[in-house]
């Protein structure tokens, strides 16, 4: 039987380090590398060369004071800057003659950042644990917040890890951070497996555990080491047991027993599925809930598919507020593809070879279903369903 797919943070799980913002030792280094940055780039061609070298009182001030507000504003908001516009952002306030916006260097800047904020090593353990992860048939990948878009991929190679894990998924590319449900069922899709069949590991609650209870996975186990005071905006949205963790540990070790015993896995047999559009799940959402439960307990994977005409994050504002965006097993839905393609997005992810699939839809939403051998159901006759699953 296939084994579930296990995912980890980078920055507090796999590795772990000293916060050093206010490494004075460190100082030097980090302002030099964004002198040489700011100078190469031209950012500035209306201020003279030597107030912009000299004026690391300002830029301090600025930078320190963007990053407490980001945290801030983070409590409550899981998108994620692009670090072209992070960096623009930031000089534009120290610097109201900003000239352009910083360009390629962008991303050495956010990487010197992270470097200077964080002197990282790998967790001790790690490498035995990926081993005998892959050795027995689990796929591994990684769940990442950072504005930069290498750094991680760089530490993986420097630190000898980036053989074990595919995919690696960072928010910078994403668009969203953890803990938004978006960027975990990003990293199913391309790991080919249903959230259901996916556990994540890492150090924060706010972040990890939370996203993964919000998107569907399977199991979370939170490693310890980190200090994570909770947002109480995020308290007071959720229920209690999205904060709370599968198990939690310190040894790498340890995570591979804690996913054989918990993981609930489907029957052997034939794949079965049930799939709605997001038209037909919002309107049938009061008692969606009972009715995804008792089909789950039997087996069936539960998905979403289909065209949705605003963005993605409106339709998981939309799930969430009709309390029904955690029990997805697959969401390929949105404005970026047609109906039928993200249909066959879907059927990939679940892996649908000699299947039972049903499709509950608005008449004509999905006109390729039945073409391809899915039973197509209206979403204004669910009692059909029930015909259809004893058949």
């Amino acid at each position: 039987m296939k084994k579930p797919f296990i995912f980890f943070d980078f920055g507090g799980t796999l590795t772990t380090g000293e916060t050093s913002m206010s490494d004075v030792q460190r100082e030097p280094e980090f302002y030099e590398k964004m002198r040489q940055l700011f100078l190469e780039n031209s950012v500035y061609s209306t201020l003279d060369k030597t107030e912009i070298v000299d004026d690391l009182e300002l830029f301090t001030k600025t930078l320190l004071t963007w990053v407490i507000e980001e945290r801030d504003r983070r409590g409550a908001d899981d998108l994620e800057k692009d670090p072209m516009d992070m960096w623009t952002e930031i000089l534009q306030t120290a610097y109201q003659e900003l000239d352009s916006p910083f360009g390629l260097a962008a991303e050495e800047a956010s990487v010197a950042l992270e470097q200077y904020k964080i002197f990282r090593y790998v967790r001790p353990g790690v490498r035995k644990a990926m081993a005998k992860l892959k050795s027995k048939g689990y796929g591994v990948g990684i769940i990442s917040n950072i504005n930069s878009r290498t750094r991680v991929p760089r530490e993986l190679k420097k630190f000898g890890l980036e053989k074990w894990f595919t995919p690696v998924i960072i928010s910078s590319h994403i668009g969203y951070r953890k803990p938004h449900p978006i960027i975990y069922h990003h990293a199913a899709s391309l790991a080919g497996v249903p959230t259901s069949e996916c556990w994540h590991v890492g150090d924060m609650v706010s972040r990890d555990v939370l996203g993964a209870r919000r998107a569907g996975f399977a199991g979370v186990i939170r490693i310890t080491g980190s200090k994570d005071n909770v947002d109480q905006r995020l308290l007071d949205k959720y229920p209690k047991e999205y904060f709370e963790s599968d198990a939690t540990v310190d040894n790498f070790s340890e995570i591979e027993a804690i996913v054989k015993e918990l993981h609930k896995r489907r029957t052997e047999g034939e794949t079965k599925a049930i799939l709605f559009t997001p038209k037909a799940a919002l309107e049938n959402s009061s008692n969606l809930e009972s009715f995804v439960n008792q089909y789950k307990e039997q087996g069936f994977y539960i998905g979403l598919v289909g065209s949705f005409k605003s963005s993605i994050i409106d339709l998981f504002e939309k799930l969430e507020e009709a309390k029904i965006g955690h029990f997805w097993d697959v969401i390929q839905a949105g404005n970026e593809h047609t109906a039928n393609e993200y249909l066959e997005l879907a059927l990939k992810q679940i892996d649908t070879k000699s299947s039972k699939t049903v499709l509950v839809q608005e008449k004509g939403e999905l006109n390729e279903a039945e073409s391809i051998g899915i039973e197509s159901i209206d979403s204004n006759n669910l009692s059909k369903l029930e015909e259809f699953i004893k058949s």
